[in-house]
């Protein structure tokens, strides 16, 4: 099917695609999968076992059927986000890999662009570790520091 690039989908990873927080549960182990990249922006080799979101991903899925151009982006870095893309097998899905927005240049604020009736999500159904939320939270900010 011809894409639209016109008509561009982004979706997040972690979170998103990729539930943190959840390996640790008994009930999610037969889903846990592991995603390993080195980001080179930062320097610095990530490891982590996580739970897919399948509704979220379905709904990737079904924007990329539809015709939509579909971006993932992480803001754990490009190479994080490649790697989650080829771990869900979402290759055939997938148009373009970014590393998220940190800034944007527009007249326009991103309130004004991108209305809140324009983000689709569908919860995970589970309650999430804090502490590895936590900690994840905390590496991504001291990262953004540097």
């Amino acid at each position: 099917m011809k894409k639209d690039h016109n008509k561009p989908f982004y979706s997040d990873v972690d979170d998103t695609l990729l539930m943190w927080g959840f390996d640790r549960d008994p009930k999610y182990w037969d889903q846990v999968i592991c995603i390993e990249a080195h980001n080179n922006f930062y320097d610095i080799h990530m490891k982590e076992y996580l739970v897919p979101n399948e509704k979220n991903i379905q709904e990737l899925i079904n924007h990329s059927n539809d015709g939509w151009e579909i971006i993932v982006w992480s803001a754990a870095g490009k190479e994080w986000a490649e790697a989650a893309v080829k771990a869900l097998k979402l290759e055939p899905y997938v148009d373009d890999i970014k590393c998220k927005p940190v800034k944007f240049l527009d007249d326009l604020k991103a309130s004004e662009f991108m209305s809140e009736d324009k983000r689709i999500y569908h919860k995970f159904d589970g309650v999430q570790d804090p502490k590895t939320i936590a900690r994840f939270r905390k590496r991504l900010d001291s990262l953004k520091q540097k």
